[in-house]
């Protein structure tokens, strides 16, 4: 039997992973095997962890509104996968305006120049570095440009307009 030999300790990490992670189908697929397991073979198995788990799911079902799958941690809530940080790009991005900004470039230029100088995809940069430069703009315009200038990246030239 594949979990005739699990500790109470794995089930109960098991649990744990799939409760704080909410998107875990390796954990909640084993669990969901081992207690299937277990119920086929009218062998013992262990109540507690059981009852969290289902416990747990019918909450995020009936309070919270999720699917079935979603509840038992089998699939990934819509608009709840992993995002990569982009603060140290987008930062990036925002300092790069400015600077062009403060080189009396007219914005589309600098924004077409910045997209350019971070992104191969021009349609999907711009509108990166129109969201990063509005996020950013208020706290990085303050600063002179000796300290945007080392926020940039090395080698990074920018000329006058």
């Amino acid at each position: 039997m594949k979990w005739a030999d699990v500790s109470d300790s794995d089930l109960r990490g098991a649990l744990n992973v799939v409760q704080h992670v909410q998107h875990a189908p390796d954990a909640a697929r084993n669990l969901i095997e081992y207690f299937h397991e277990r119920f086929s073979n009218e062998m013992p198995y262990n109540q507690e962890v059981l009852l969290a788990f289902v416990k747990m799911a019918f909450q995020r079902i009936v309070d919270d509104g999720w699917s079935a799958d979603q509840a038992f941690g089998l699939e990934r809530r819509r608009g709840h996968h992993p995002r990569p940080d982009t603060t140290e790009r987008d930062v990036m991005a925002a300092v790069l305006v400015i600077l062009h900004l403060r080189k009396n470039w007219k914005w589309l230029e600098a924004l077409e120049a910045v997209t350019g100088l971070l992104f191969e995809d021009e349609n999907r940069g711009t509108s990166i570095v129109r969201d990063a430069y509005a996020k950013y703009r208020d706290v990085l315009e303050s600063l002179p440009d000796e300290a945007l200038a080392s926020m940039a990246p090395a080698g990074t030239t920018i000329i006058s307009r």
